[in-house]
């Protein structure tokens, strides 16, 4: 099977691609990419961590919106060309012919998402701004590992959806379906419940395997269709379920273990949320942060602390993670403590952005965090700490007991922050003198 997928699969995958290139539209549609990728890179205050974030974006809705009519064309292409006769001409078989050409239309969407990165960072690297104290490097290889691998993944999914529905249909209106299940997808996500969203990561999973089901269930379409000599044999049929109930099953106990409305409530993240911020006290949580370990507030009990909430829809929350990074290095010696909140339906973008940034303080993400107009109702710890807009930072003595809550423009909220702190433990702090950063 290796040896068949290296000599006669991924030769003419290439091909294919390289034919999309090679086209009129498909070299207008990597000049697009590269200019989308340009101007992201090239934005004021762009950072590495916001042009990754806005690049994943592009690539699962930008990019997704053309995989659909362009894998769907592609399928029309074959099955209305004689798929058979031009089988017989070529040593592969009609199965086999499919994967390549779903594989080189997909490599094609890759490499316009290769493309954009590519551009984003080099403007960024080139044309940006020198990095401010706290905001991590100009531009790194993880951030651009995670702008492309990000929007390759929903990109995986509507490759397969709209080369192989239509296929199987051998309509390619059927694209359309599943383009207005994206357009409610997004348009939707008030009442959807996050599952249903393939573009956020912590779904990837679950869809990478309904992809892979969906694709063995036509080639074994594919293979009945050409009456191989072969094609009662049962592996690939049987691939394709088990692949299919594998992803189905992975995405209803996604369900049943998250806080994920309309779908389902959990308990915990409704304990959460019943807590609130008017009893002077900070509510508590029990999430894991970009080390995989639990972070709750009892750790931090005795010595002040200071919990910045952010989001990466919001650009200017970004000044939050600037100013806890700072406020982590210059009280360090202080035990003061420092965490950081992502609100975002994306349970990992808080644990890629600290990771591009190099934070050692925690950075948790509220896994109970769903789309809603209302920032305040967007997650369990928003509602508690009755946070409407972002940046917020709370600051509390060593009981737990607020001492401030800052809702204020960026360029305030480290100082702010540094008075708060100074007035809490009695006087300037050791590392306050030849502040970085002010």
């Amino acid at each position: 099977m290796l040896l068949r997928l290296k000599h006669r699969i991924l030769p003419l995958a290439g091909y294919e691609m390289l034919t999309y290139l090679r086209g009129g539209s498909g070299l207008a549609a990597l000049v697009l990419c590269f200019t989308v990728g340009m101007v992201i890179g090239a934005a004021d205050g762009a950072t590495a961590s916001l042009v990754a974030y806005r690049l994943g974006r592009f690539g699962a809705i930008g990019l997704g919106f053309l995989a659909l009519p362009l894998l769907a064309a592609g399928a029309r292409r074959d099955y209305t060309s004689g798929a058979s006769d031009v089988i017989q001409s070529r040593p592969q078989q009609a199965h086999e012919l499919m994967l390549a050409r779903w594989l080189g239309g997909f490599l094609f969407l890759l490499a316009l998402q290769v493309a954009a990165a590519v551009a984003a960072f080099t403007f960024l690297l080139v044309l940006g701004d020198a990095p401010a104290d706290g905001t991590g490097p100009r531009a790194s290889l993880l951030a651009l590992g995670h702008a492309i691998v990000v929007g390759a993944l929903p990109l995986l999914f509507l490759s397969v959806i709209g080369y192989c529905v239509a296929d199987l249909l051998q309509n390619v209106l059927a694209a359309a379906i599943i383009a207005l299940y994206w357009l409610l997808v997004l348009l939707g996500r008030d009442y959807l419940s996050r599952v249903f969203d393939f573009s956020l990561t912590q779904n990837a999973l679950a869809y990478v395997l309904i992809s892979a089901g969906v694709l063995f269930a036509a080639m074994a379409v594919a293979r009945y269709r050409q009456k191989l000599a072969n094609y009662r044999r049962p592996n690939v049929p049987v691939l394709a379920a088990v692949f299919i109930v594998a992803g189905l099953g992975l995405a209803v106990r996604f369900v049943l273990v998250r806080h994920d409305p309309p779908l389902h409530l959990h308990p915990v993240a409704i304990k959460v949320a019943s807590q609130t911020i008017r009893s002077e006290r900070l509510p508590g949580f029990w999430l894991p942060d970009q080390f995989g370990k639990r972070v709750q507030l009892a750790d931090y009990a005795g010595a002040p602390l200071v919990v910045g909430f952010w989001s990466p829809a919001e650009p200017e929350s970004l000044e939050t993670l600037r100013a806890l990074a700072l406020v982590h290095r210059e009280y360090a010696d202080r035990k003061v403590g420092v965490i950081g909140i992502c609100i975002s339906d994306d349970m990992w973008v808080g644990r890629r952005v600290a990771r591009e940034r190099g934070y050692e303080f925690p950075m948790v993400t509220d896994s109970g965090t769903h789309w809603a107009e209302d920032l305040q109702t967007a997650s369990p710890l928003t509602e508690a700490y009755e946070v409407s807009y972002l940046p917020a930072v709370f600051v509390a003595d060593g009981g737990r007991n607020l001492v401030r809550k800052l809702e204020t423009v960026p360029q305030s909220l480290l100082p702010a922050i540094r008075t708060e702190l100074d007035r809490l433990l009695g006087g300037v702090a050791t590392g306050a003198q030849g502040r970085p950063g002010s």
